[in-house]
């Protein structure tokens, strides 16, 4: 018997529009899975089913091996937390926290102990009796997840937290959130649209697209591997290209508009062809390269981006910022190696 949670098949629809189709994931205690992908992709109505506010046409969801089907929301045991916190504006801190364990009913040394442990562990010790209406953007998020860890929920779903967030304040909180959730041993489920979000708190990745998850896997494999050319446009790898796959008398080849590729093992046949932007250098070494006309290049602080316009098509490339460039319109010569920078999909 599986422990932990298992969706098996599930489908939902709201009318004429299939949210959830066929979705099928699991996970394991401890493990913290993001479900990432654009807006209207299924991720919240995932949640919504799994947490019991709604309910889905087909399909098993389960914890531990017991079907959740008819099991109310509240005896779930899990929790959610929102983008907007939704902190009780006429409770304080502790009362914010406290708030579950008093449903609960849990005594009141065992509560206070309880908040105290929850506040340290959010960063925000002897916070108690502030007005939960005076606090920060990220002292009010950190509040939040507090008030939800708080009872210990088997499981944890969150959806979008750090959305509402500035850029420099979500970026510090990622980090903060992934030690808490670790140390907390925490099953958990993170919803966003942000892959740097889901890459840095998450074990594992479940990309969605129309309802439907294109690719779940670890984010060191999501990136290097995507499944689909879906999986590799939503990551920002851009530089896609219709190609061809043939045999010459000195091995396999891939033909582009931007260039004829080597192949180490033959592929016939029309092809999508990834062409990795971070694994390209500067010059015409090897037997794989590519000549076109620089464009233009955008400062990225540690980085640059380069878009070089190779057989008409505009490509885009990261290099050090320190690399050099000729002015726009000069020509550039770049060098790759087919097995790191070249990713091969099938035309579907």
């Amino acid at each position: 018997m599986m422990s932990g949670l298992t969706l098996q098949g599930v489908h939902k629809s709201f009318g004429d529009v299939q949210a959830v189709r066929d979705v099928s994931f699991d996970v394991a205690p401890g493990e913290v899975l993001a479900l990432l992908g654009p807006s209207g992709c299924g991720k919240s109505t995932i949640l919504a089913l799994i947490a019991g506010l709604e309910r889905p046409d087909r399909g098993k969801i389960a914890w531990d091996g017991r079907s959740l089907q008819d099991i109310p929301p509240h005896q779930r045991g899990f929790g959610l937390m929102f983008q907007d916190y939704a902190l009780f504006p006429h409770r304080d801190v502790y009362g914010n926290i406290a708030f579950g364990l008093q449903m609960e009913r849990w005594p009141a040394e065992r509560e206070q102990d309880r908040v105290k442990e929850m506040l340290e562990l959010v960063g925000l010790p002897g916070y108690g009796g502030r007005d939960v209406n005076t606090l920060s953007g990220g002292e009010q998020q950190r509040i939040a997840l507090a008030r939800s860890l708080a009872p210990g929920p088997r499981l944890l779903m969150l959806d979008e937290p750090l959305g509402a967030l500035d850029r420099n304040l979500r970026e510090r909180l990622i980090s903060d959130l992934g030690e808490i959730l670790r140390h907390m041993q925490q099953t958990a489920i993170y919803v966003t649209h942000d892959q740097e979000e889901a890459f840095a708190l998450a074990d594992r990745v479940a990309v969605m697209n129309g309802g439907r998850i294109e690719q779940l896997d670890s984010p060191q494999l999501i990136y290097s591997q995507p499944a689909s050319t879906f999986v590799a446009r939503f990551l920002g790898l851009t530089n896609l290209l219709e190609g061809v796959g043939r045999l010459t008398a000195t091995g396999a080849v891939m033909e582009t508009r931007a260039g004829e590729f080597t192949l180490d093992h033959p592929l016939l046949g029309p092809f999508t062809v990834l062409i990795r932007p971070d694994r390209v250098s500067i010059g015409s070494t090897g037997n794989n390269h590519l000549e076109g006309r620089l464009l233009g290049c955008s400062f990225r602080g540690s980085t640059c981006r380069a878009t070089i316009e190779v057989g008409g098509v505009p490509l885009q490339f990261d290099f050090p910022a320190s690399t050099p460039f000729p002015p726009p319109g000069g020509r550039v010569q770049l060098s790759f190696d087919p097995a790191e920078t070249i990713q091969i999909f099938p035309v579907t």
